[in-house]
């Protein structure tokens, strides 16, 4: 913890160090951020594909209830991991 704490006040004491670390920060969260924007839009094509199939295969009336039925599991599963969490636990300070 004290050797943190020295990194800490070293990148903040000299100007030089800290103006490195904030451009190295800024390009990691740029990239990770578009990464990520890419990943997305992976994802939201897949989906779009999967309910165009289904509305192929199956009818337009098909794709309402899988959508339905992906909402109430989403909402299922949060409420179940709200429920397992214990709030009182957490102490935040």
């Amino acid at each position: 913890m004290e050797s943190i704490k020295s990194i800490i006040t070293k990148v903040s004491g000299d100007p030089i160090i800290l103006i490195i670390s904030l451009v190295i920060l800024g390009v990691v969260l740029y990239t990770l951020t578009k990464k990520l924007f890419k990943i997305a839009i992976l994802v939201f094509l897949f989906i779009g594909i999967y309910l165009g199939y289904i509305a192929l295969t199956e009818g337009s009336g098909a794709v309402e209830e899988v959508i339905d039925r992906s909402i109430e599991t989403g909402k299922g599963i949060g409420n179940e991991i709200f429920e397992s969490t214990n709030l009182d636990e957490i102490n935040i300070e």
